[in-house]
């Protein structure tokens, strides 16, 4: 604080409050893309959604995404 008292900051800062939790147990495909469907219904577009069911699930996001797209068809 004393620094940022004396030099005004400047730029963008990121605060990390705390590391991602670790897998402990890859979830399944299903439970995966179930996930997914959720954060759809949250407003997260196809690649967010597939991005953060494979950051928690375990699952390659590629895998998810086209499982999304095949969905949409």
């Amino acid at each position: 604080m004393a620094h940022f008292a004396a030099v005004p900051p400047r730029g963008e800062f990121v605060l990390v409050v705390e590391g991602a939790a670790e897998v402990s147990e890859k979830s399944s495909p299903e439970e995966a893309l179930a996930y997914c469907r959720k954060l759809l219904d949250e407003g997260f577009s196809l690649s967010d959604a597939a991005r953060r069911a494979a950051e928690v699930t375990g699952q390659p996001k590629n895998t998810l995404y086209k499982l999304l797209i095949g969905e949409e068809s």
